[in-house]
């Protein structure tokens, strides 16, 4: 488990709220990496199986990308920004490549623990 430090607050990857998405779900570090990893990987296998080579991952490769559980909190929440509605896209159409996290709020909201 890693703490992150904003200004004079430390931050727990898997406890500390970072962000509300903009469904008002409260997200931490991790759910928002999680949720990145599943858009980048279905990026990745729809490219693959469209052109048998993913452009993406060949940025990705090439760059260096160090993981989006190991980026700081302030460019994760930017880059999450970028990538929600393709995850909620996702998520409604059940095209996730795998099934979110048990802790993602979105399955509280999905069993009627948290209000829409």
């Amino acid at each position: 488990m890693r703490t992150w430090t904003i200004g004079a607050t430390d931050i727990d990857e898997m406890e500390t709220v970072i962000h509300n998405d903009e469904r008002s779900l409260p997200l931490t570090h991790y759910q928002m990496a999680e949720r990145c990893l599943q858009v980048e990987y279905k990026d990745i296998m729809k490219e693959h199986g469209t052109d048998g080579h993913s452009e993406t991952l060949v940025h990705i490769l090439a760059g260096g990308m160090k993981g989006w559980h190991d980026v700081e909190p302030e460019k994760l929440i930017h880059d999450y920004k970028d990538i929600e509605n393709q995850w909620y896209t996702l998520y409604d159409d059940n095209e996730l490549p795998w099934e979110p996290l048990e802790e993602d709020p979105i399955n509280k909201l999905a069993r009627g623990e948290i209000a829409s």
